[in-house]
């Protein structure tokens, strides 16, 4: 998940730099994908602690989400 995020992070930096000018994620050499993915795990641990409206929406969700659900699904991204 995290190597998703960090795609997704540099694929729409290699957008703004001219796309097909420069080398796609999995061309980077892997010191520059951990970069990358460095930046992912920051913005996924950014995620962990939900917001108050989050909280209200997860609350009101069908399926009633569970106290913690939240936090352990992040959990789980940041350790896969």
């Amino acid at each position: 998940m995290l190597e998703r995020v960090a795609r997704a992070l540099y694929d729409i930096k290699r957008s703004s730099l001219g796309g097909d000018l420069v080398p796609p994620f999995e061309a980077l050499p892997r010191h520059v994908r951990d970069a990358w993915e460095t930046n992912a795990r920051a913005a996924v641990q950014a995620l962990r602690r939900p917001t108050d409206p989050v909280r209200q929406a997860l609350r009101h969700a069908p399926s009633g989400y569970p106290t913690g659900a939240w936090e352990d699904g992040i959990d789980a991204i940041l350790d896969d």
